[in-house]
């Protein structure tokens, strides 16, 4: 495929005007973008189904520190003009997608699959497992932050 030559932001409004109530949006990441577009076409907040984003810690700490989430903290701004828009909005925080997490449990079932890409997925589980490991032994497992906010 070839090289996107429309930016992202103009992306978000085409989508909306193409889509209406019947997109949802799932920034993964910082909102930056979806302030742009909302700055740029105030109209799609109207226009829009709604965002599901994973963002916030509201009864857990931080994953950047005791306070703050990585998603929101990389661009509080545009977070905070996002939530203050209007637009309908839901927050998926760290204290919802820690409470689902991926084991070694799990990754074994992929790899007694024996697909070369069973062996894939656990090996690269396994690794943001052992990441999890150094962060956060107590846990047991991996987050899965974008994914839940996307179910």
């Amino acid at each position: 495929r070839s090289v996107e030559t429309e930016s992202a932001v103009d992306f978000i409004i085409d989508a909306v005007k193409t889509y209406g109530k019947d997109l949802v949006y799932v920034p993964t990441g910082p909102m930056t973008n979806i302030e742009a577009a909302l700055k740029k076409a105030p109209e799609i907040k109207d226009e829009i189904g709604r965002i599901v984003l994973m963002g916030g810690a509201l009864t857990v700490p931080g994953n950047c520190n005791a306070c703050m989430e990585a998603n929101i903290s990389q661009d509080p701004e545009a977070a905070d003009y996002l939530f203050r828009s209007g637009t309908p909005t839901t927050m998926i925080g760290l204290d919802v997608t820690l409470q689902t997490l991926l084991t070694y449990k799990e990754t074994q079932q992929w790899r007694d699959l024996g697909t070369k890409a069973g062996k894939f997925l656990a090996d690269m589980t396994d690794f943001y497992i052992k990441a999890y490991e150094t962060t956060s032994p107590h846990l047991g497992g991996c987050g899965l932050h974008d994914p839940l906010a996307v179910g």
